[in-house]
């Protein structure tokens, strides 16, 4: 099975302070945008709220006490979220949904658990 490659993280520098900030995602960060309501196919119906709550959400994974009004003046100071940008945070949240869920094998290929000591059987 072959593993894709590792999505890089957006990285956001304030020149003014110097402060780096890593918008990335994982488990907790997705689970977190989700209880608040965050899903990809809402975000054309609904972008003042999705696009600011999956930009706050993202910043969460690095800096978890980071508040949304600080995050929606970032974006506002970098003049919106462009598509790239969309696109880059998608496929970070959905690298971070790969360890919940595993990949199927090529047909003939054994299944393995990633944990030897369990087995499943269908």
């Amino acid at each position: 099975m072959k593993l894709e490659e590792r999505v890089n993280p957006i990285v956001i520098t304030d020149t003014e302070t110097n402060r780096k900030y890593t918008l990335d995602f994982n488990r907790e960060t997705v689970r977190f945008a989700e209880e608040r309501g965050f899903s990809w196919d809402e975000v054309g119906d609904k972008p003042a709220t999705m696009v600011p709550l999956i930009w706050y959400t993202a910043f969460r994974r690095y800096d978890p006490r980071i508040s949304l009004d600080k995050t929606t003046k970032l974006l506002e100071d970098l003049g919106g979220m462009k598509p790239s940008w969309v696109v880059r945070l998608r496929e970070l949240y959905n690298q971070a949904l790969t360890s919940l869920i595993a990949q199927d094998t090529a047909e003939g290929e054994e299944e393995e658990a990633k944990n030897a000591r369990l087995t499943v059987e269908l």
